[in-house]
């Protein structure tokens, strides 16, 4: 039961994300590809990657606080 309400948790935390943001965090961390791979598919540069990414797991971190 707790499994599932933690998963729920993350997945509702990752929905909350600004959409570029949700879009290139899910394209990282669960499609598995590099940096620049996301850069040439979504046209944008490898450095505003690593921007989206580190904002997206700072909010992350601050949202699912209340289970580590």
């Amino acid at each position: 039961f707790l499994y599932k309400e933690e998963l729920r948790h993350i997945l509702s935390s990752i929905d909350e994300l600004p959409p570029q943001s949700r879009q290139v965090f899910k394209l990282s961390r669960l499609d598995h590809l590099s940096h620049k791979e996301i850069s040439a598919q979504l046209s944008i540069s490898p450095k505003t990657i690593e921007t989206h990414i580190s904002k997206a797991i700072k909010y992350l971190r601050k949202s699912l606080s209340i289970f580590l």
